[in-house]
């Protein structure tokens, strides 16, 4: 077992942080203290004041393509305080292989807030030692649900004793029968005037039941006379209040003879320190401080920002937002107005009931809590190494269309909800435009007091998932379970999107169930794809708390209702005498079918929940063996004291975060076409023992394995279809984990005659336009572009001036072979627009000249002497008229042209025409796409044969 518990600091996060790169790519920064959005973002003391401004800029910068690596440093020294959801789009999007990554400044710890600062303090109530200051909060708010006093959560005001009530809105006490609200529509709760008190502002008020599996809030509209003598009618809000039959079982619905909680009034501050109230109708803040605290020195913060700091957002499940990276970063102070305008009456595992409708397998009810970064249609995304703290909702959040994300090395804290949730309850039959939630991969991720406010939510939730990966985890104080993976009872067979194949692995798990019961350190709901596509849960170790609540209803693993197709294999529970439901607990209807649980497990006790439904009742021996449900549980050892075998203490020591970081990806990787194949080779990556190489038939993906665990640094690609193009991504695996994606290649598959055809995409930092500095100076001027995104990238022709237009164009071909032998070389241009007459038509032949290796000037980069510089090879080809938009000028090489092509670098074409202008002062030229293009079918490209 690897605890980071208590070695875990937030200062650690910067130092995992990747140094800055050795070559020329793109960074921007950000100073919240010392930037400003006028500057250009491209150096420390040029920083970017906002990470909107950065963010445009990026988007700008990407508009047209990638050629390199796109940096966000995030400086540390001042909080960015967020006035409004970052809100990232396909737009902000990787593109080309590369990917956009927004970063801790090395060394530093930036933080993303969604907090203001109240100060003005002054001693309101000296004999209590309660402090207020105005605090008018933006965007009419009308709550403050916590604090933030010196880096330490402040909750608002609770009662320190528990109340109970005599009825719902009824004039006398009825029979127990009148407290189930499936046939009424309770509107307030009659209680005694003994057990409530009084209470100055009871609009800001809620109460809360904790009550089996499930927190509810709701909020208080006033207090008023009871029906009866001496007692007192609390109206609650009328929803949540008419959703109580929606709430599910009724065993765990508010009812009036539960106990509950007042929270938010100034009457409690007297009852616990450290504690806040928010008078809505006055807007003064209170605070009773806690001992030792001085309020002249406090730093007090109060979250302002409702429900994501920053949202990951698709337009679609076909225009993913993709390749992006968080490294470093720590989110903290959002809000959940909903919680105090709706209240919180819980569902189940995080989802709170919201109208009709709660469990059914068709249902849209419901909803799923805000968190600070969330992701919708989202795929190629790497969280790694940040922090999400202090929060008032959940930390992240995966809904819906949200694929190949990693979630590495993260620390969870303080947060009112779960810390992560993959999916809703919404997928198990996908809707139009809906997509599913897979290939997730969770790992070496720190979670410790969670779901703080909102108890119900398991410290992760995953829904209708596929192919996740949740391995080598922490999980820890945790008022309900520790983890949900699944979901429907037995009405979910039907369903088109099940959860399937998912691998729990590796995890350490302890400290849960400290406020409710019934539930598990992996609590499992709904039925599997198939018993071929069973989830695994494995190598977990499992330390069962003592139970909490008035049952002790949990257990290590929980199989509930529905659950259908699991292997449980190679964990060790470590359990208390006392717990009801044992290691492992069966659904209490039978209804759990295909467990299979009866390899390497070691436990303390061997007893077994609801063993008597699978076996013979007159048995309790904590094994089960029945075939007609196919659920078979048995244990490698008990061992009572804890003294455990070899093969189990193997088990304790791996559970949990590693220590060592996944490899960095791979670089260099070439494609080269075959025959029906494509052959790959990159460099090694330091600390790699496998690569996993991956293909798609669209450039940036999504891609699909092809095959994993290589250790060699080269690899074929067989059966593939000749003329289709390919393209690739490598990464690399390691003890710490899997990297993230190499740079693209692509190649296409040429048959016949041992001949290969590879196609290449012009540079786009390379290419460009060039002006001539005046009529028949013939010496380029100063009007240059490499970053043209639109139909006019590239030009030739002339201006008004009379001035001629040159493009460049510019292909790394150095993944040629060195000894292959070059048979042809066509160089091809898509055609944007035409200005004025089409030169092809006036200004005679579109001659092609050659520039191997250093460039035309000196250097591949554009500049403005290319426009007469010196080639290898003049006029190697002429490229042919494009006879309309979206058509090819193109040109085959000729033997001396190909003699340039070069195998080790860089080959260069200067493209322009035998006139160089017309004399009608009139712009006359055609405009070709550049490399920058949004869409990569239009960009130039180089097409060669060789054997």
């Amino acid at each position: 077992m690897n605890s980071l518990f208590k070695t875990l600091a937030v200062g650690a996060f910067a130092l995992a942080v990747s140094a800055m790169p050795a070559r020329a790519d793109r960074v921007y920064f950000v100073d919240a203290l010392n930037g400003a959005d006028t500057n250009n973002g491209l150096s420390t003391g040029a920083a970017f004041r906002t990470l909107t401004k950065a963010r445009d800029a990026v988007r700008t910068h990407i508009s047209g393509g990638m050629t390199e690596p796109v940096f966000v440093n995030l400086r540390g020294n001042a909080p960015h305080v967020l006035a409004a959801t970052l809100a990232l789009t396909p737009a902000d999007s990787g593109r080309n292989g590369y990917t956009v990554t927004w970063r801790a400044h090395p060394g530093e710890v930036p933080i993303i807030s969604g907090a203001a600062t109240v100060t003005g303090w002054t001693l309101h109530d000296a004999t209590n030692n309660i402090w207020r200051a105005a605090f008018n909060p933006p965007g009419g708010q009308t709550d403050v649900r916590w604090i933030d006093v010196n880096g330490v959560r402040r909750r608002m005001a609770v009662s320190s004793s528990w109340r109970t009530g005599v009825d719902w809105d009824t004039t006398g006490p009825k029979t127990a029968a009148s407290w189930y609200p499936d046939d009424i529509n309770p509107t307030s709760l009659v209680v005694a005037d003994s057990a409530l008190g009084y209470w100055a502002n009871p609009a800001d008020m809620e109460l809360r039941w904790d009550i089996r599996w499930k927190s509810h809030r709701i909020p208080v509209v006033d207090i008023v006379a009871g029906p009866i003598a001496n007692t007192k009618r609390i109206i609650l809000q009328s929803e949540p209040m008419s959703w109580l039959p929606s709430a599910g079982f009724e065993g765990a619905r508010p009812r009036p003879d539960r106990r509950f909680y007042l929270h938010n009034a100034y009457e409690l501050l007297t009852q616990t320190e450290g504690t806040c109230y928010y008078n809505s109708g006055t807007d003064f803040l209170y605070y009773r401080p806690a001992s030792g605290e001085n309020m002249g020195a406090a730093d007090i913060k109060v979250p302002v920002i409702d429900g994501s700091l920053l949202t990951l957002f698709g337009t679609s499940s076909t225009d993913r937002i993709r390749d992006l990276s968080f490294d470093g970063l720590t989110f903290r102070h959002t809000r959940l107005a909903r919680a105090s305008a709706l209240g919180s009456l819980c569902g189940q595992a995080g989802k709170w009931v919201d109208g009709t409708g709660f469990q059914g397998a068709d249902e849209n009810e419901g909803y799923l809590v805000r968190a600070a970064l969330e992701l919708r249609d989202a795929t190629a995304v790497r969280v790694e190494n940040c922090e999400f703290s202090r929060l008032g909702g959940a930390g992240l959040t995966m809904i819906s269309g949200v694929s190949q994300v990693t979630i590495d090395r993260n620390f969870f804290a303080d947060i009112s909800e779960s810390a992560i949730v993959g999916g809703t309850w919404e997928l198990l039959n996908l809707d139009p435009g809906e997509a599913k939630v897979e290939f997730i991969t969770v790992t070496n991720n720190t979670v410790d007091t969670v779901a703080v406010e909102f108890s119900g939510a398991p410290g992760m939730t995953f829904y209708y998932v596929q192919d996740c990966v949740i391995d080598h985890n922490e999980i820890a104080n945790v008022p309900y379970s520790g983890m949900n993976v699944g979901w429907g009872w037995a009405d979910s067979a039907a369903g088109t999107n099940k959860t399937a194949r998912n691998k729990v692995r590796n995890n350490y798990i302890h400290d849960y169930m400290n406020v409710l019961e019934d539930g598990g350190a992996v609590y499992c709901l709904g039925e599997r794809l198939d018993a071929a596509n069973r989830d695994e849960l494995s190598g977990n170790y499992i330390v069962v708390a003592p139970p909490a609540g008035p049952k002790n209803g949990h257990s290590g693993f929980y199989f509930d209702q529905g659950t259908k197709y699991a292997l449980c294999a190679n964990n060790v529970f470590n359990v208390p005498s006392n717990i009801e439901k044992g290691w492992l607990n069966l659904a209490f209807d039978g209804n759990a079918v295909g467990i299979t649980a009866d390899v390497g497990n070691f436990t303390t006790l061997s007893k077994l929940g609801n063993e008597a439904l699978y076996e013979n009742p007159d048995v309790i021996d904590g094994i089960i063996s029945n075939t007609a449900k196919q659920v078979f549980v048995s244990n490698a050892g008990v061992y009572p004291t804890a003294a455990w075998p070899a093969a189990a203490q193997t088990i304790i020591q791996n559970a949990g975060p590693t220590t060592v970081a996944a490899p960095p990806a791979p670089t260099g990787l070439a494609a080269t076409s075959g025959d029906q194949q494509v052959s790959l080779a990159w460099n090694a990556a330091a600390g790699a023992t496998g690569y996993n190489m991956k293909f798609a038939t669209v450039s940036g993906g999504p891609y699909t394995v092809a095959a994993s665990g290589l250790t060699a640094t080269a690899y074929t690609h067989t059966g593939r279809t000749n003329g289709v193009t390919y393209y690739y991504v490598v990464t690399a695996t390691g003890s710490g984990g899997e990297s993230g994606n190499s740079n693209q290649a692509s190649a296409t598959p040429s048959g016949g005659g041992g001949s290969t055809t590879v196609t290449f995409t012009s540079v786009a930092a390379q290419d460009g336009r060039i002006l001539e500095s005046g009529e028949n100076t013939g010496v380029g001027g100063t009007t240059l572009s490499a970053t043209d995104g639109g139909n006019t990238g590239l030009r030739a022709g002339d201006n008004a001036s009379r001035s001629q237009w040159r493009t460049v164009v510019s292909f790394d071909t150095a993944a040629l072979p060195d000894g292959a032998t070059i048979t042809s070389a066509v160089l091809r241009l898509r055609r944007g627009t035409v200005v004025g007459t089409n030169p092809f038509t006036t200004f005679g032949t579109c001659h092609v000249d050659i520039k191997s290796g250093t460039g035309f000037g000196g250097a591949v980069a554009l500049a403005g002497a290319d426009f007469q510089a010196s080639a290898d090879a003049t006029q190697v080809s002429s490229l042919s008229n494009a006879a309309a938009n979206g058509d090819w000028s193109s040109g085959t090489l000729n033997g001396t042209g190909l003699g340039f092509v070069n195998k080790t670098g860089t080959t260069q074409f200067r493209v322009y025409f035998a006139t160089d202008d017309n004399n009608n002062s009139v712009e006359d030229y055609i405009g070709w796409y550049a490399a920058d293009n949004g869409t990569a079918a239009n960009r130039p490209v180089l097409e060669i044969t060789y054997q």
